[in-house]
């Protein structure tokens, strides 16, 4: 018993020799909770806006192909449309171009086609003729701008048909703009 109570009498010295040890670590252990807590609330924030910006990337991604799908169809819609136009185009002939140069008078139809064709092309603009008996037929000078225009047959068929650069560069806004004043036939 009394072998027990040196051994009781020897670890309670040494607990308090080691009293301000275990205090000290009880500290540390304290303020590394608090530190585990504030890296976990952030590691939360962090988590809620990856899923925020997860799901409207989400959102931005479903729009996207939304858009390129409707872009397909109208593409879809629109090409055998194109192919028909081009088809025309390689079936006019040089003579074509030269009849519509040397034309006096200009039906309904043609205005509105030159006119159309003058706002998307964007390089000449019509000039409002001086002459009395011009202004009479064509009062925005549509048949004059569209005389320069055909002045080299060859180079505007090959224009309509294969190269986009000859297009005004409008935006499409502006585009519809314009060819909304046009006048109906």
């Amino acid at each position: 018993l009394e072998e027990a109570n040196k051994a009781v009498m020897k670890l309670q010295e040494e607990l308090t020799l080691k009293q301000p040890e275990l205090e000290k670590t009880q500290v540390q252990l304290v303020e590394q909770t608090k530190v585990l807590a504030v890296e976990y609330e952030s590691a939360e924030e962090t988590r809620k806006v990856m899923a925020v910006g997860e799901a409207e990337a989400k959102e931005t991604e479903e729009n996207a192909t939304k858009l390129s799908n409707e872009a397909e169809a109208e593409v879809k819609k629109v090409e055998p449309k194109l192919r028909e136009v081009r088809k025309q185009l390689n079936n006019l002939d040089e003579k074509d171009f030269i009849e519509l140069r040397t034309t006096k008078i200009m039906s309904a139809t043609m205005k509105i086609v030159f006119e159309a064709f003058l706002i998307m092309w964007g390089k000449v603009q019509p000039t409002k003729p001086k002459d009395p008996a011009q202004v009479a037929n064509d009062p925005k000078g549509l048949l004059a701008a569209m005389k320069k225009v055909l002045e080299v047959p060859k180079d505007i068929k090959a224009k309509l048909i294969d190269d986009r650069s000859f297009m005004a560069e409008l935006s499409e806004p502006e585009l519809d703009k314009r060819l909304k004043k046009l006048e109906p036939i």
